[in-house]
């Protein structure tokens, strides 16, 4: 259905025959989103149900890219252990190249007084960290994240912000 469909939407551009490829069943997601819920002084990751909006724990997301399932729960065991870094922390967003990874945390408190842990965090656990709160944004590493493609034995390089919006 879907090939017969895009051969008909660019017949007047490609009338060759497309070559399609299926998508892969799980890590198929490069970012990330997730709450975090604490209870009785431990963190967990979170998601909302859409119906009922309520939290529920999250212990590992088939859809999302490997590197992101791998790091989940050595973020989880860092940021358990230092209370400053866990105290109002409300979210995450990962975002992952083939090549790197990118880890934003999200903040109800002023982010400058949790620098040096920050700083700790990215230098330990080896990632670009990106720490945000109302009107704060503290940088560790990079916050651009470089691809590399091949194609039709080319390399593409490209380089995008942690802010832009991607897909897969």
């Amino acid at each position: 259905e879907k090939h017969s469909f895009i051969k008909k939407y660019f017949k007047e551009f490609y009338t060759k025959d497309f070559k399609l490829f299926a998508s892969k069943d799980k890590h198929y997601r490069i970012r990330a989103e997730l709450s975090f819920y604490h209870e009785n002084d431990t963190l967990f990751y979170a998601m909302f149900d859409p119906k009922s909006k309520k939290k529920y724990i999250i212990e590992y997301l088939d859809f999302a890219d490997e590197k992101i399932c791998a790091f989940m729960p050595k973020l989880l065991e860092y940021l358990r252990q230092d209370n400053k870094l866990k105290e109002k922390l409300f979210g995450v967003e990962f975002l992952t190249t083939k090549q790197e990874l990118s880890v934003t945390l999200l903040y109800h408190k002023n982010i400058e007084d949790i620098k040096s842990n920050l700083e700790n965090l990215s230098n330990i656990l080896h990632i670009n960290l990106i720490a945000r709160s109302k009107g704060k944004k503290l940088i560790f590493k990079t916050e651009n994240l470089r691809q590399t493609l091949n194609i039709q034995d080319r390399k593409i390089f490209y380089e995008f912000n942690n802010d832009c919006f991607i897909q897969p």
